[in-house]
């Protein structure tokens, strides 16, 4: 015997995680509910990462919404990073940056020490440009200049090459990110609009932009 700790069994059978990957919805669901079920400590957020980093779009999305629901970049930031709207910032660079990035992850340590360590890189890179952080209008969710968001966001306004990209982005994603960073309106006009909550328009805009970023790293210029 190897002596090695064996991994813990999936919850879910390999076929349904293999049909996830390759964006079967109902399976998807399936994979989502179980790492909801599992925590942070979920061996289907390892699997997810190393098919997201193989170029699989459906896992990246789950990786996301896991990261989203469990919490996993906001618990890491708050640590280092105090103020609440700050932290929503933050957790926006990093959602940007585990999508423009997920391609170095090799599964040589588990996901969540991969994802900590970009937390703890977007956290103190706010820091450092938290003195020059302005005001740019009254919405409750503005992007720092300089950040990924705000990087991203001026991209889709600005270059109309990304239209090829953002079309391709599921509906509930889409529509969204054309009103925010299109048209430019504010969250709680979105929400109205789509007839989703506030907090629902900002993380399908959120997710949007991820998404998009995985979108570009993977392209040729």
């Amino acid at each position: 015997m190897s002596g090695q700790p064996a991994r813990p069994t999936s919850p879910v059978s390999p076929a349904v995680l293999d049909a996830a990957i390759g964006g079967d919805r109902r399976a998807g669901d399936a994979v989502a509910a179980a790492i909801a079920a599992a925590g942070r400590d979920s061996t289907l957020l390892d699997d997810l990462a190393v098919a997201a980093a193989g170029g699989s779009a459906p896992a990246l999305d789950l990786l996301l919404g896991a990261v989203e629901e469990l919490g996993l970049a906001r618990s890491a930031i708050r640590r280092i990073v105090l103020e609440p709207a700050a932290v929503d910032d933050v957790v926006q660079d990093v959602a940007i940056s585990l999508a423009e990035r997920i391609g170095t992850f090799r599964g040589e340590a588990r996901f969540t020490t991969w994802l900590y360590q970009v937390c703890r890189f977007k956290s103190i890179d706010h820091l450092r440009r938290q003195r020059d952080q302005v005001s740019l209008d009254d919405d409750t969710s503005v992007e720092v200049p300089g950040s990924d968001a705000a990087r991203i966001s001026s991209m889709i306004a600005t270059r109309t090459v990304l239209r090829a990209a953002i079309d391709e982005l599921p509906d509930h994603y889409r529509g969204p990110l054309v009103l925010r960073d299109i048209e430019r309106l504010h969250y709680d006009e979105i929400a109205q609009r789509a007839g989703i909550p506030l907090n629902t328009a900002k993380t399908r805009v959120a997710r949007a932009r991820a998404l998009l970023a995985g979108k570009l790293a993977t392209r040729p210029d």
